[in-house]
């Protein structure tokens, strides 16, 4: 639905009087980059107690950097204006979606 409102808001900038084009993008740019660093800090925290193997102490240190990184780059994102936050949202989503199959994975043994 988001994705719907966004594109008829972007055809018919005029009709956006109450912000929601850019109450949409901050919110889904806010859930992707808060979502990125909670997928690599469980990640982390998955590597660094596993029970069935000696953990990668690489691994943990790279996840860990990794989810320092993103909230730095949200963070310098976000001042910026909304065509910003929008093709970093399209940059980093397959991102999120590669790290939470990797995270099922490892769930499932």
């Amino acid at each position: 639905m988001k994705n719907k409102i966004s594109e008829n808001l972007k055809s018919h900038p005029q009709s956006d009087l109450l912000g929601m084009e850019e109450f949409i993008i901050t919110e889904d740019f806010e859930a992707l980059f808060s979502s990125l660093v909670g997928v690599y800090s469980r990640l982390a925290s998955t590597e660094k107690f596993r029970k069935d193997t000696q953990p990668d102490l690489v691994k943990v240190s790279d996840y860990i950097k990794r989810s320092k990184e993103i909230y730095i780059i949200k963070k310098s994102i976000l001042t910026k204006p909304l065509i910003a936050l929008r093709d970093a949202i399209e940059e980093y989503r397959p991102e999120l979606r590669k790290m939470e199959n990797l995270e099922k994975r490892l769930q499932n043994g």
